[in-house]
Parts: C-alpha cells; sequence; structure tokens
C-alpha cells in the first residue's frame, strides 16, 4: 500500500515539473519564430495593398494624445511611408486594420514599435528598401509582409532604385584532352521504315480570360470648407461639444471606434480644425484631428446596415437658421348680441296718507261694589 502511494506521487510530480518546465520555455520558443527579415523587400501583394491602414499614435510634449495614418507609396508596392516628430520615436505605438481581409497582424495591435524592433531607424529621405518595419498579415495559410518606413525628415520620400543581386560567375574548369577519333565502322544498309502516321492533336478547351482586377481609385482628400456628408470613426477618446470651441458645452464623451457622421469641417479662430457632426441624432463639434473620415463606398456601405440613412447636407442647409415657431393664437370668443333694454316700468303715484284716528281716552275703573 504505501509502494503504491509513493509511486503515485513521484508521477505528480513528474507532471508538475514538466509542466513548469514548458511554461519558462514558451517565451522563448515564440522569441524564436521565423519573422520575414528585414532587409527582403515585398516582391508578391495583393491588388488592394494600399487598402490598409497603418495607424501610429504617440504622446507630444503637452500631454496630449496624437495619431497618424500611413501613405502607400505607389512606386514601391507594399511599402507605407509615415512623418512623425523626432520626441514621439521612443513612444510609437502601432493600430493596424483592412477592410477587405481578415488578417492576424504582428505586431499586434496596440504594441510599441520599440518593444517588438529595438534597432528601428529613422528613415531619413530615401525609401532604401533597407531601413523599413516589416508587417506581417496572416490570412488562413497565406501570410503577407508590408513595409513601413517612419521618418522624422520629409513625408514625401524618394525611392532609391532597386539593384538585382549579380549572380557568381560559375569557374572555369580546365578542358578535357581530345581523346583520338575510333576508327569508323562501315554503315549498315538502311532499311526503310514505316511511315509514321501523324497524331491527332487532342481538342483542348480553350483557356477562360480572367478579368484583370480593377485597381481601387486613390480618393483625394476633401479641402476645409466643403461637405463632407460621409461617415467616419473616432481615433480616440475624445468630447462631443455644442460649439466648435473647447470652452463650450460638453454635450458628453465619445469612446474609440465609434461612428459619427460628419457634416463639415472648418478652421475656426482657436487654430484648431473643427468637424460638424451629428452623433446618435444629436448634433455637435469634434476638434478633426480625432476623426477618420470613410471613403464613399465604406460609408455607403455602413448606411446599408442602419435603418434610417443620415441626410444630405447643403451650404444653404447649413447657412439658413432654424424657423421660429410661433406660439399659436387662441381665437376670440365670438361677441353675443346684447339683450334689448326692457323699457323700465312707469312708477305709480303713492296712495295718500290716511289720518290716523284719535286715540279715545280710556274709561275710568268703576270701583267694586261691596260684598
Amino acid at each position: 500500500m504505501m509502494k503504491k502511494q509513493r509511486q503515485r506521487w513521484i508521477r505528480w510530480i513528474s507532471l508538475l515539473s514538466a509542466v513548469a518546465l514548458a511554461m519558462t520555455m514558451a517565451p522563448a520558443a515564440l522569441a524564436t519564430m521565423p519573422m520575414p527579415a528585414e532587409t527582403t523587400p515585398m516582391t508578391e501583394v495583393p491588388f488592394d495593398w494600399d487598402q490598409l491602414q497603418i495607424e501610429l499614435s504617440w504622446i507630444d510634449a503637452e500631454g496630449m494624445p496624437q495619431s497618424m495614418i500611413a501613405a502607400p507609396v505607389y512606386d514601391a508596392a507594399g511599402s507605407f511611408w509615415i512623418m512623425v516628430p523626432p520626441e514621439a520615436m521612443n513612444t510609437l505605438t502601432v493600430t493596424i486594420s483592412d477592410p477587405n481581409h481578415a488578417y492576424l497582424f504582428w505586431p499586434e495591435n496596440g504594441t510599441r514599435l520599440l518593444d517588438a524592433f529595438p534597432e528601428m531607424t529613422d528613415a531619413g529621405e530615401n525609401l532604401d528598401f533597407l531601413s523599413f518595419v516589416p508587417i506581417t498579415a496572416l490570412e488562413g495559410e497565406e501570410m503577407k509582409t508590408f513595409s513601413l518606413y517612419v521618418s522624422t525628415v520629409t513625408d514625401t520620400p524618394v525611392v532609391l532604385p532597386t539593384e538585382e543581386p549579380t549572380q557568381p560567375e560559375e569557374p572555369t574548369w580546365p578542358e578535357e584532352p581530345i581523346q583520338p577519333e575510333e576508327p569508323t565502322q562501315p554503315e549498315e544498309p538502311i532499311v526503310p521504315l514505316e511511315p509514321i502516321q501523324p497524331e491527332v492533336p487532342e481538342m483542348t478547351e480553350e483557356p477562360v480570360q480572367t478579368e484583370a482586377p480593377v485597381p481601387t481609385e486613390i480618393e483625394t482628400p476633401i479641402p476645409v470648407g466643403e461637405l463632407i456628408n460621409r461617415y467616419g470613426m473616432t481615433n480616440d477618446t475624445v468630447h462631443l461639444r455644442a460649439e466648435p470651441s473647447r470652452k463650450a458645452k460638453d454635450l458628453g464623451n465619445l469612446s474609440r471606434g465609434q461612428y459619427v457622421y460628419m457634416i463639415q469641417e472648418s478652421l475656426e479662430s482657436d487654430g484648431n480644425l473643427w468637424t460638424r457632426v451629428i452623433v446618435d441624432g444629436q448634433p455637435g463639434y469634434i476638434m478633426g484631428q480625432y476623426l477618420n473620415v470613410m471613403t464613399q463606398a465604406q460609408s455607403d456601405l455602413y448606411q446599408t446596415t442602419l435603418q434610417t440613412p443620415a441626410p444630405v447636407f447643403t451650404q444653404e442647409d447649413l447657412q439658413t437658421p432654424a424657423p421660429i415657431q410661433e406660439e399659436p393664437t387662441i381665437p376670440e370668443e365670438p361677441a353675443w348680441p346684447e339683450e334689448p333694454i326692457q323699457p323700465e316700468e312707469p312708477i305709480q303715484p303713492e296712495e295718500p296718507a290716511i289720518p290716523e284716528q284719535p286715540i279715545q281716552p280710556e274709561e275710568p275703573i268703576q270701583p267694586e261694589e261691596p260684598i
């Protein structure tokens, strides 16, 4: 009995030791997972690669959150370029999304770039296919790699030409010595061959011509002051104001990733861009730097999920003041005709006063007769 119990304890201790060893080796195994080489530019990219959105966020010197989306570089397919302030390089966090694919991204959203890539450097002015941050996207069993260049110098890179790797020349081997020719044997008589029947080619179906994918159009930014009439999304927690000012009445807080209907953006006297919006039927204003406008196709697709479509505003709608609702007037009661005045009855003359009869003196009392 004691021997069986001892063997049972030994098995439990061995199992716990194996679990502890696996937990300590898991981070090392993840760290040694093969990742795409940082010096290999992307060669094959999906046709809609420019729809990928790579957003970098940081905290500025005043403690305010800032964010910016990297722009696709069409001279280098699969590459994105972004310019940030020099002091933001140490605090950059990344958020990646794609409206057309269900990618799993690495680094993950919310990761600080220096934690994932400690050797990340400033890309400077040139897109040299070397100083980039690799973004890996996994969809099913297919993996794609995109290149992100972070610069503190310019937002318009100079794409350097890529040089094809030169193949090393094969070594020259010494020529073999020429062997003396063998004596020629007399040729055998030629036997006539049977005629070869030509092969009938098999009928094959003509290859189906597939239409080439139509590249998506690049929409130009909407100038300040023009009507937007699209949906957008908040990129951070932000206040909804009654007027375009930080001192205006606070109508509520909106969380990151909330949909808002954007009407018009304007530059106010405080130097900030404010966007006129509608949130769940509530009109107000939000600072433009905390909003990302959708493309027209994305906005139309989102509106199909709503029961009530958003109104389309015009300049006249924004300039015409709302009509003043007048209080309804209470109709006066109709005047009824007055009753005719009845003539007064004639006054009857008073009856003459009848003179009072004189008071008769009382008769004297007769003394009683003696009994």
